[in-house]
């Protein structure tokens, strides 16, 4: 049992976040209230915390703001917020306490804090205990959360909607609903999403709390010439200037007097783009729609072409307006018989829809009065419809690092349509597991794709070898020497002390055949954009240690982590009921501190690390003369290539923006290099599918028999690709090791205008410090200024 606490456990603010139960905001208040229901800041201290997106697997936002109750302190106070997983969660192994140091500086009356961590269970239940040099401080604990049912849903995206439904939000702009009658529901198209209307001073700034956005609206206004250029200027101020110390993220609405800095919010979303997020810039009223210069400019992004074609996914979004307009005739068609026979209408009159569900004539009102508004409301919405339309059908598709822009010019954007048209601009990218391209809750088979080879598995042959030499020395050699000496009683000794020796030297072997160090294999694919330097990042690291380091795991703060299991356990089989919680993070000082128990001894272990690297640089290719194809003069045969980065590339191959391809064998970091022409396509071809092949992902995914004979779910990353694209191609990797696989290994081909190198791995991406990394690679790729 905890302490009485006040706490707020019913989602806040429904205006700025999604609607669902746990996507809202949690809040809680220190001290706990009294016997008699008051607030008695025991410790000298009074607190506010807030928690955002706390149910499903992502990111969870920890703010919280703690105050002195007896003036400015007399010294400085160490604390602590500790967040445990209580009661149940999916899966229990995963439940992690995560813990939040925070220095109450002497002098100060405040201190703030601002923090996100992955989170890579199910479940809100949280036990939250305010610490002070390492232990809880009575009465200063808050529970929060809602526990799940005892049973789990026989259907797993039952607990996970935003895996297969559209989340879109909408900042800037007014949508559109025409209003009507009652009766207007049911003629309208059916929303499979969720559309949300974000106030700008609650939009998130960390791109990591926009992941369970799929897409997001904008008003193109918002992107001003004026913010990117602020935003291009930098930070103003110190951390200082706001009077109290400040922990995590600064708390920069004290310095520009807005609750959230637009800057800050153009960077989240630029990012946020950049892994994946699908943005639609809507142009400002009366404006044509931003085109791809003047969005580059406006937010720092290099756009390319879409990875499906305009028209395509025109067709698609004409297929929701047919839908739409077809339920419309309905109501039209009911409206008319109605009024003419209610009787008959409402007895014999049954709506079929195109989805196989149908709407009884039993159910709509046959009010004369009704009825007419309804056929007002068919033909107000119709031309509503028929602008939108014409809308959509001028607009323009890009793609933007994993992410992709749509740019659309001023009119009304209804609603209720408006799932249904994003739907199809959005496919995959629905689900944020299929675009990280790993679930953390159960795993699958293709974590073995990536293991570190040699390790952590029986060394086979070398034990047949040991169990011949046993064979022999027991069988021709012991008891042939036995025999002849007249002492084969000998043997009821020698079999036996041969037999332990046997196997003391296999399990010996087994143990310093993988030594007592740290392995690791890592596969870093690192995309940067030309327009900011910025990069997305997405790696793999498996892990494997002789015996588990002391010091544990340490991870970039600003960086979301996710484990990767096998997919041992199936969804019907895992474990809720939280016991002893033995995984624990600490975050301070920009790094996460993970315990030992995430890497256990003498096992592979693997994890999928997403982060954004600001400013990392670029290449640039110098001044090109134009292609003669005509054989008149010669073709430039070498090129300038100019590189920002700190760190050297290997075979780089990349595509001019007049479609030329050019090799580097090598570019120093900080360095220029002349680039060679390739002018048969087939030897860019072959060079690009080397440079994957040569470090592709291969291991046996199969399972045995019984495995495949059951019905259970083993897969969630298949179940999303399924409920959302039906039977088409799995795209289960991840957005950037899907267009790494496209487009060296299936295409052989580059965009327009980006490159491709490779590199060795960058030192910060390895969680322990003197592991040793073995068949790792760094694609660097992306495009040029």
């Amino acid at each position: 049992m905890g302490f009485p606490v006040h706490v707020d456990a019913q989602p806040v603010n429904q205006a700025a976040m999604f609607s669902r139960a746990g996507f809202g905001i949690y809040k809680a208040n220190f001290p706990s209230l009294d016997i008699n229901g008051k607030v008695s800041p025991t410790a000298g201290l009074v607190g506010d915390l807030e928690l955002r997106n706390v149910f499903p697997v992502g990111n969870v936002q920890v703010k919280a703001t703690l105050k002195s109750t007896v003036g400015p302190l007399a010294a400085q106070r160490q604390l602590a917020i500790r967040l445990t997983p209580v009661e149940k969660h999916l899966p229990a192994k995963n439940a992690t306490s995560v813990t939040i140091p925070i220095t109450f500086d002497q002098g100060a009356r405040t201190v703030q804090i601002d923090h996100v961590f992955s989170k890579w269970t199910l479940g809100d239940t949280y036990r939250i205990d305010l610490l002070e040099d390492g232990d809880p401080i009575p009465e200063y604990t808050a529970n929060i959360g809602n526990p799940l049912p005892d049973r789990p849903a026989r259907n797993p995206l039952l607990l996970m909607p935003d895996e297969m439904v559209s989340n879109i939000g909408v900042l800037g702009l007014e949508l559109s609903s025409v209003p009507g009658p009652h009766d207007v529901d049911y003629f309208r198209t059916p929303v499979y999403g969720a559309v949300e209307t974000i106030d700008e001073q609650q939009f998130p700034t960390d791109w990591r709390l926009l992941q369970l956005y799929d897409c997001l609206l904008v008003d193109a206004s918002f992107f001003s010439e004026q913010v990117v250029e602020s935003a291009e200027g930098g930070e103003p101020g110190d951390p200082e200037e706001l009077g109290g110390e400040t922990s995590g993220r600064d708390d920069l609405a004290a310095r520009s007097g807005d609750s959230v800095p637009r800057r800050r919010i153009i960077d989240a979303i630029r990012h946020w783009t950049m892994a994946g997020g699908v943005l639609v810039c809507v142009a400002a009223e009366d404006s044509e729609a931003l085109s791809s210069t003047e969005l580059t400019q406006r937010l720092r992004l290099t756009l390319g072409p879409p990875l499906v074609e305009g028209e395509k996914q025109l067709t698609a979004i004409n297929e929701a307006f047919v839908s739409a307009n077809g339920l419309l005739r309905y109501a039209d068609r009911w409206a008319e018989q109605a009024l003419s026979n209610a009787i008959a209408a409402r007895n014999g009159y049954r709506i079929s829809l195109s989805n196989g569900q149908w709407i009884p004539g039993n159910a709509l009102s046959t009010n004369p009065a009704d009825l007419r508004a309804l056929q007002d409301w068919s033909e107000e919405y119709a031309a509503t419809l028929k602008r939108a339309q014409e809308l959509w059908n001028d607009a323009t598709f890009y793609s933007a690092s994993a992410g992709s822009v749509v740019s659309i010019g001023s009119g009304e954007i209804d609603r209720n349509v408006l799932p249904s048209i994003l739907q199809w601009t959005v496919g995959l990218r629905a689900s944020p597991m299929l675009r990280r391209g790993v679930d953390p809750i159960l795993g699958d088979s293709r974590h073995r794709r990536w293991l570190i080879p040699g390790v952590a598995q029986p060394p086979v042959y070398t034990f047949i070898g040991i169990l011949t030499l046993f064979v022999i020395l027991v069988g021709p050699i012991a008891y042939r020497w036995t025999t002849r000496s007249h002492r084969s009683h000998l043997m009821f000794l020698i079999a036996p002390v041969l037999a332990l020796l046997t196997t003391t030297l296999m399990f010996s072997y087994s143990i310093v055949a993988d030594g007592f160090g740290t392995l690791t294999r890592v596969r870093q694919l690192t995309w940067i954009d030309g327009a900011s330097g910025d990069a997305f990042e997405r790696s793999r690291v498996t892990l494997f240690a002789g015996i588990s380091p002391t010091e544990g795991l340490t991870f970039d703060a600003e960086s979301e982590i996710y484990p990767y299991p096998g997919g041992e356990t199936a969804w019907e089989d895992i474990d809720r009921r939280v016991n002893d919680v033995r995984q624990r993070v600490t975050i301070e000082g920009g790094i996460q501190r993970w315990t030992p128990s995430f890497l256990p001894s003498r096992s592979q272990t693997q994890f999928i690390e997403n982060r954004i690297r600001q400013q990392l640089g670029s290449l640039q290719l110098g001044s090109l003369t134009p292609f003669d194809s005509g054989g008149k003069s010669d073709n430039q045969t070498t090129v300038d290539l100019t590189s920002t980065l700190d760190f050297e590339l290997r075979s780089v191959v990349v595509r001019s923006a007049d479609g030329r391809y050019w090799h580097a064998t090598r570019l120093p970091a900080g360095e220029t290099v002349q680039a060679k022409w390739m002018s048969d396509d087939r030897q860019s071809s072959e060079l690009l599918g080397s440079l994957y092949t040569d470090y592709r992902p291969v291991g046996s995914t199969s399972r045995s028999n019984r495995s495949k004979r059951d019905d259970k779910t083993r897969d969630l990353l298949v179940v999303a690709n399924r409920q959302i694209s039906g039977n088409s191609t799995q795209a289960v990797d991840g957005l950037v090791e899907i267009w790494l696989n496209q487009q060296l290994f299936i295409k052989g081909d580059l965009p327009n205008g980006s490159f491709v190198g490779i590199s060795d791995v960058s030192g910060d991406i390895v969680p322990v410090a003197d592991a040793e990394a073995v068949e790792s690679v760094r694609y660097v790729m992306g495009t040029m200024p």
